[in-house]
């Protein structure tokens, strides 16, 4: 690998590193801050973990920075098993997105709503 190219990766691993483990102390943070509301509401049994699949999705980009930084070492062909690991975890990166997807559609009003910034 290039020195460039190490350099991309790393950044690449450590910028997705510091993104998941933000997401997920939000996250932390607001259920718990928000664990009386959440649990006053008995009409749905709400757990919004949107939040911690963003986290994860982004944690599941640091295996794939740490896969290409170690394991591909700048070879021009790939094998199967490289191709079916970077096709694992591609799939795996979407089925976190799509289930924080439905975070922003059921999250809790009271975390959002902000009658400063809501412009009529």
């Amino acid at each position: 690998m290039l020195l460039a190219e190490k350099f991309h990766t790393l950044s690449h691993i450590f910028i997705s590193l510091i993104g998941a483990v933000l997401l997920l102390a939000i996250w932390y943070n607001i259920r718990w801050r928000f664990k009386k509301l959440l649990e006053e509401d008995e009409s749905q049994k709400r757990i919004d973990r949107g939040l911690a699949y963003l986290g994860a999705s982004l944690f599941v980009w640091v295996l794939a920075g740490v896969w290409a930084f170690i394991l591909l070492d700048g070879k021009q062909d790939e094998s199967v098993l490289e191709h079916g690991v970077r096709s694992l975890l591609s799939t795996l990166n979407n089925f976190f997105l799509l289930k924080a997807l439905f975070y922003f559609a059921q999250a809790p009003k009271f975390i959002y709503k902000n009658e400063k910034s809501i412009k009529l």
